[in-house]
């Protein structure tokens, strides 16, 4: 009875043997068509099997092996023809497919399961799958053109650091900082019940937690991102006044480094409203150990209510007798995160879930990268979000 994949893998095996037969021949011709300056240059040295993993599956020829009497040493001229890497035991084309498959999963959140799936004759293990985009060279991509910033518009910067544990490379459990900036031009309404951050740029920094940058290197890197990617009139000279670049805000939880870099940048900065409504939250609504009955709404609606006006100054009196000093002391030091809550430019923060969407949907599911795949995997994925960015804008 016929079997489609007793077929199939005839076909297999017959374009396996073709291919060999293509190899072999050439390493034939290439020895028998040298010339005399050639043969005299390139003495064989050897002659030897080669096994290299293939789209269809391992595949194994016999060619020559050339020592270089001039440059002293070996040289793979098939290999090279076939565009077979030195001591690679997967062909290069196959690498690419499997490090473009790997960064389209970082968007779909696929596994390293579904690419053993799809290249089932390859038999790919996981580890093998994982040291591909280890060893990738994957760089940040620049673009050739930029987002114009109008001379009303405000380039919005949020900004938030999330904490994960990696392997170092000395395969020591490290936990690594990785310090997320997202910049956007604002919002756009795409349907009466949802906007859409226009032209929205990912950049991170990943480091080992206690080797934080300096205020000087995180505002280097912000002004050359932004210059990397927006058309805007930037003051980088050094011309400290206080809104020396008005046309930027800074958002982001209040925490120390976030700030310094709106003073160093010379901006407005934003308090997000998700932590300040959290702490107002755990102030007079979600406190623990007291009963339903004690929790105290009108205190909450009043206190959020003067956030979002941002009477600063009434806030903190409100504050001051109805929370504790912790509290009190994170609105009082963010005071002039809360006097812009009413501003006709500010849009808010999307910080927290620019973490979760960029690194946490990654990395939920318990697992443990070595920090050079992970920072690959973050290369890749900043890369198709901001590539996408500009598709949008077109």
């Amino acid at each position: 009875m016929f079997s489609f994949q007793n077929y199939l893998n005839n076909k297999i095996n017959d374009i396996k043997s073709y291919f060999v037969k293509e190899v072999e021949d050439w390493d034939e011709n290439f020895f028998q068509n040298r010339t005399v300056e050639e043969k005299e240059r390139y003495k064989v040295s050897k002659k030897r099997n080669r096994t290299v993993n293939t789209e269809i599956g391992f595949t194994t020829f016999n060619r020559r092996i050339y020592w270089d009497t001039i440059e002293k040493r070996t040289r793979y001229f098939t290999d090279e023809e076939f565009n077979i890497e030195k001591r690679a035991r997967v062909m290069k084309d196959l690498k690419l497919k499997i490090l473009s498959n790997l960064i389209k999963n970082l968007i779909t959140k696929k596994t390293y399961t579904h690419i053993q799936a799809e290249y089932e004759y390859t038999s790919f293990s996981k580890n093998l799958i994982s040291r591909i985009f280890k060893n990738a060279k994957i760089e940040k991509l620049i673009p050739e053109q930029k987002h114009k910033v109008l001379f009303n518009q405000k380039l919005n910067i949020c900004a938030d650091d999330a904490f994960i544990t990696c392997w170092d490379e000395n395969g020591l459990k490290r936990q690594y900082c990785c310090r997320i900036l997202t910049f956007n031009l604002g919002k756009k309404e795409i349907y009466s019940y949802r906007n859409k951050l226009q032209n929205k740029i990912t950049a991170f920094l990943l480091f080992k937690s206690g080797n934080g940058l300096n205020q000087e290197q995180l505002y280097n890197f912000t002004t050359q991102t932004i210059l990397n990617h927006y058309d805007i009139n930037l003051n980088i000279l050094g011309v400290q006044w206080e809104y020396h670049n008005y046309n930027l805000v800074v958002a982001g939880d209040g925490a120390l480094w976030i700030k310094a870099m709106a003073t160093w940048l010379g901006c407005y900065y934003i308090l997000d409203k998700y932590h300040a409504y959290s702490y107002l939250w755990k102030s007079f609504v979600g406190v623990k150990g007291k009963k339903k009955e004690y929790h105290d709404w009108t205190k909450y609606i009043d206190g959020t209510t003067t956030f979002a006006s941002g009477n600063c100054n009434q806030l903190l009196s409100f504050l001051k007798p109805n929370v504790n000093e912790k509290i009190y002391n994170y609105f009082k030091n963010n005071a002039h995160g809360i006097v812009n809550q009413n501003a006709s430019w500010n849009i808010g923060c999307s910080a927290e879930s620019d973490v979760y969407h960029f690194l946490k949907s990654l990395t939920n599911r318990a697992k443990i990268y070595n920090y050079q795949t992970l920072n690959n995997m973050l290369i890749a994925k900043a890369n198709y979000l901001n590539a996408r960015s500009y598709i949008n804008s077109a």
